[in-house]
């Protein structure tokens, strides 16, 4: 895994965040990759924060939508609920991936 193209571009010092295009349907949370990427986002930003004395070096994971950048609260009503009831019954185990 710590050599896949994946890990190697996070962890590269020029990455300075994640960006996860998602829609209503959250696919990319339903996918083994992306779920891979976004824990080392996570990881990378407890890292980065800590070596840093507090200030982070990597801004963790957007999630962006069609109507603006969920963090940022720019994403649409719609979009947010539709994104939250399928956190709530996301289930890491039932991911995929292609081969």
């Amino acid at each position: 895994v710590e050599r896949s193209s994946f890990y190697l571009a996070l962890r590269d010092t020029r990455c300075k965040g994640t960006c996860m295009i998602l829609d209503e349907n959250v696919l990319p949370l339903a996918r083994s990759w992306c779920l891979f990427e976004l824990l080392q986002s996570l990881i990378l930003v407890e890292e980065r924060t800590s070596q840093l004395k507090g200030q982070a070096s990597f801004s963790g994971v957007l999630f962006c939508t069609s109507t603006g950048i969920l963090n940022f609260g720019q994403a649409s009503t719609e979009i947010a609920l539709g994104i939250g009831k399928k956190l709530a019954t996301l289930r890491l185990e039932d991911a995929t991936a292609t081969s």
